[in-house]
């Protein structure tokens, strides 16, 4: 499992151009709010673009006044990462960047998001899943990112924004919700749920409540995928296992006789469509592919490796940009003008960390490796945690005025031992 995101990589000279008109595409001459004219600056890096540090400013305009500090004048690293396979403390492998490419902010982050994924495929790396937040499956289109992602193999885990939650389409009659497809007798209750839980109009347990029931009502493959990703689906009343009973659907006579989820007949469509009355509909590996991932949107399992996920991209970024070590976030250690320049320098800062993480993680499997080896197999008697002789014995010039051997009161041999050095 990777994670992929990116970070801000600032450039040596501060100094961008004017702010850049959305609709023009042009440098603005004029401030839009005061009207004042923008003044012409000689700008060093002519390659580079502003980054902004909050998504509401990711415009790609650029700051209006030159106190805007919400703006970095530089580039985008996009770097994948290593994630661990589970939240367990004790890592498999260790962390570190496995793709790197480096853009301007704002551009191509679909490209550049290929051209890494790509990268660790050509260099024998089997393909797995691929972590991301929202600024990428769940706001860039499918021809670009999710179809060659998906060619090469890639599953995805995203997070959704708001206005993908809920009914998104589906197929044959089907309705698909958050990356899955639903029985269209599906009630609205559930196929709402994560939209009433972000508008707070239902409270956590019933959201969690609501998540569970509806997948009852999933659609389910009939056989595995073939050689070109196409695998046909059935509705859940149908066949030997249905795991929901329907008005319009018989059920199997090898069906089991358990308690089931009823579809109510105010939900039933008026005209049923072919998921409703074929035995099944063929799904191909384009469809629904937008919102589509690995696990159910907030389950357990999506829950625990998304958040792993961003959490290990988050880490990598800080540890990187340690101003004790790689200090990747001063562009004072890049002193060099280029874009190609400044893609080396940094992929070079980038295997520095990689070096320390390795290193780092074969440390602390050798000292976990010798605490559970009892002390007769490796020679040794016990070993007891004692202070030093000078504190032991009082000598020590960072408490010169340890008073008292004995409290006030104290039964005799009730010696005290003198304060540790601090």
């Amino acid at each position: 499992m990777i994670g992929i995101d990116q970070t801000t990589i600032a450039a040596t000279s501060p100094r961008g151009r004017a702010p850049i008109d959305p609709k023009t595409g042009m440098e603005r001459r004029f401030n839009p709010k005061t009207k004042k004219e923008y003044k012409d600056k000689l700008v060093i890096e002519t390659d580079a673009g502003w980054n902004a540090k909050s998504p509401e400013k990711r415009d790609g305009s650029g700051p209006e006044n030159q106190k805007d500090t919400e703006y970095v004048w530089g580039w985008a690293g996009n770097v994948a990462v290593l994630v661990p396979n589970s939240r367990s403390t004790q890592s498999e492998f260790a962390n570190i960047a496995i793709g790197f490419s480096m853009s301007m902010p704002g551009h191509h982050l679909a490209r550049d998001t290929v051209a890494v994924a790509q990268s660790i495929v050509d260099r024998g790396y089997t393909p797995g899943t691929i972590v991301a937040d929202r600024e990428y499956f769940a706001n860039l289109l499918p021809e670009t990112l999710h179809v060659p992602i998906k060619k090469m193999g890639f599953d995805v885990i995203t997070d959704y924004q708001v206005t993908r939650m809920g009914v998104r389409g589906g197929k044959a009659g089907s309705i698909q919700v958050e990356g899955r497809q639903y029985c269209a007798g599906t009630g609205k209750d559930l196929l709402n749920a994560s939209n009433d839980a972000a508008a707070h109009k239902i409270d956590e347990e019933t959201y969690r409540t609501r998540l569970e029931e509806r997948t009852a009502f999933e659609l389910r493959p009939k056989e595995r995928p073939d050689k070109r990703g196409h695998v046909p689906m059935m509705c859940p009343a149908a066949g030997p296992n249905p795991t929901v009973t329907c008005p319009i659907r018989k059920i199997h006579p090898k069906a089991p006789g358990k308690v089931r989820p009823t579809v109510q007949d105010k939900n039933v469509p008026e005209a049923p469509d072919l998921i409703c009355t074929q035995g099944t509909v063929d799904f191909g590996p384009a469809d629904g592919i937008r919102d589509a991932q690995l696990f159910r949107y907030q389950s357990k399992e999506w829950s625990d490796a998304y958040r792993v996920g961003r959490n290990t991209d988050e880490s990598f970024h800080a540890y990187v940009k340690s101003k004790g070590h790689e200090a990747l976030d001063v562009p004072a250690r890049r002193r060099i003008r280029g874009f190609a320049a400044q893609q080396v320098l940094t992929t070079i800062l980038l295997v520095s960390a990689n070096i320390r993480k390795i290193i780092q993680f074969l440390t602390d499997r050798a000292t976990r490796a010798s605490q559970d080896k009892p002390a007769a197999a490796t020679g040794m008697g016990p070993v007891r945690a004692t202070t030093r002789r000078r504190d032991r014995e009082g000598h020590s010039n960072y408490k010169a005025k340890w008073p008292l051997k004995v409290l006030p009161g104290a039964p005799d041999g009730s010696e005290l031992d003198p304060p540790l050095r601090t």
